[in-house]
């Protein structure tokens, strides 16, 4: 990625950016809180995640985070569990990915560009 030093520069990573999540959108049928889930589940050192550290990094409201976790659920690249943390004495809903199909549609995304 090169850097940015002036406004050109800016609109056209812009550009290049919405380019990228509309053909994204169109192709695959995901948004940019989806993509945004899978790729940091990706590069997490875990296969599990819980939905609450995903809102803390994502910063997304809830309303919108819960519809994509529900829709990539829906798409089947990921699986919800239900834990049981000592600590709180409470549930903890954990994202765990399937990383088959999840690598499959990784590859494809990372053609697009």
């Amino acid at each position: 990625m090169s850097k940015i030093n002036d406004i050109n520069d800016l609109v056209n990573a812009t550009f290049q950016v919405k380019k990228f999540f509309r053909d994204t959108k169109k192709k695959f049928n995901l948004n940019y809180e989806e993509i945004y889930i899978l790729n940091h589940i990706l590069r997490s050192e875990s296969n599990e995640i819980s939905s609450k550290e995903i809102a803390k990094c994502s910063e997304f409201k809830p309303y919108y985070l819960t519809k994509a976790l529900q829709k990539l659920k829906d798409l089947k690249l990921l699986s919800k569990e239900k834990k049981f943390t000592r600590r709180k004495n409470s549930y903890c809903l954990c994202y765990r990915y399937t990383k088959s199909k999840y690598s499959k549609t990784d590859f494809r995304i990372r053609r697009i560009h």
